[in-house]
């Protein structure tokens, strides 16, 4: 009888060990849950996170998913929060509050914006700050109490966010600028500079072969259009400054004098330093130094120095054509800017030659999107891609 307690009270005792652990175990999950303001999100391809709480990140960097719902709640607090979001195609979604979803499950479509707002006495004590990491963006700054966040007008995608309670009245946890940015429709006299850009994109689109017509560009993905452009935009590098056809920020001359070599004596050439050309590739076509070696290695290793460009020491000679001979003129017919970046619509045209003012519509359109730049006191546009539409 003895041996048979014993084994009884070791049980009830395993039993309640047991039992002290699990509710340790539940109140350690309890307390990761309480006093703030906690959220999860679904992501693409990888499903629901794990819950975070006051400030911490929810999402994915890198992977280029998206987010599709959002759930928020109030631990240890009195009050509560709503919130909603933009979803693609749907638009603003119904205010959820404490723990719903917001967005959709199954459907692949992105979250672009939120809003957040506490009701109830949470109010009284605090404001509720967020901000989201947006393709394309990265993070924009902090919104508040209700304000949207995310983007407008741009199809880009929500990729992760952070939500934080602060003390009421107290500062942001950092940048306030930009939190959320829109889409909007400008005219040519409100665009500083705006001849200058129009001039840019004449250039960018007259390159010395017939493929120009149907050519996109994307500083992240280097081709062989990067030749082209090279050659049409140092083939006359005073466009790319702004006082008389842009004057350039950089060192930029015509080469009447210029002739080390004695291998021409032509006004139709142009010179730059190798330091003030690779300037122009990084800044003006945002190109990285790994991209800017791969068409320097193309140039070098052929015998006929692609499209007349020369390399001369520390300089590059390059022929230029004039203005007046260039065909394709455009005509832009839409500028858009989100306050960040201008994004220019345009249409090529073709030339009667017999009749240089009788312009006739290719039905070839681009959309360029471009950004205006200061460099030595001087402004100058940096062009980030063309895009057919």
């Amino acid at each position: 009888m003895k041996k048979v307690a014993k084994r009884i009270m070791a049980f009830m005792l395993t039993l309640a060990v047991a039992f002290s652990l699990a509710q340790l175990s539940t109140g350690e999950a309890k307390a990761a849950m309480s006093m703030g303001i906690n959220y999860r999100t679904y992501v693409q391809k990888e499903g629901w996170q794990s819950w975070v709480n006051n400030g911490a990140f929810s999402g994915t960097k890198g992977k280029g998913y998206r987010l599709e719902t959002i759930q928020i709640k109030l631990n240890g607090l009195k009050g509560g929060v709503s919130y909603r979001t933009y979803v693609q195609k749907k638009g603003w979604q119904n205010w959820a509050k404490n723990g719903e979803k917001s967005g959709t499950t199954g459907q692949g479509l992105r979250l672009e914006a939120i809003q957040i707002k506490l009701t109830g006495d949470a109010t009284k004590k605090f404001d509720v700050y967020y901000r989201v990491y947006a393709q394309s963006y990265g993070w924009l700054g902090w919104a508040k109490n209700g304000a949207s966040a995310g983007t407008s007008g741009l199809g880009l995608r929500l990729e992760g966010i952070q939500i934080k309670l602060v003390a009421k009245g107290n500062k942001a946890p950092t940048s306030t600028e930009d939190p959320y940015v829109t889409m909007r429709k400008v005219t040519e006299a409100s665009v500083p500079e705006y001849e200058a850009a129009e001039y840019l994109l004449f250039r960018f689109q007259n390159t010395t072969n017939d493929k120009a017509l149907t050519w996109t560009y994307d500083y992240t993905k280097p081709d062989t259009s990067y030749f082209g452009i090279m050659y049409s935009v140092l083939g006359s590098p005073s466009v790319l400054g702004i006082d008389t056809y842009c004057e350039f920020p950089v060192f930029v001359e015509k080469s009447d004098e210029f002739d080390p070599q004695g291998k021409f004596m032509d006004d139709g050439y142009w010179m730059i330093s190798i330091e003030d050309y690779e300037w122009i590739c990084k800044n003006v076509l945002n190109m990285s130094d790994a991209n800017i070696k791969k068409m320097n290695d193309v140039y070098n290793a052929s015998t006929t120095y692609y499209n007349s460009y020369k390399y001369y020491s520390s300089y590059i000679v390059s022929s230029s054509t004039p203005y007046g001979e260039l065909h394709c003129p455009i005509e832009v017919t839409e500028i858009r800017t989100d306050g960040r970046y201008y994004y220019f619509d345009y249409e090529l045209f073709g030339t009667d030659y017999e009749d240089e003012h009788d312009m006739n519509p290719l039905d070839i359109r681009f959309t360029a999107k471009m950004k205006l730049k200061t460099y030595n006191n001087k402004k100058y546009w940096s062009v980030y891609s063309v895009k057919r539409r």
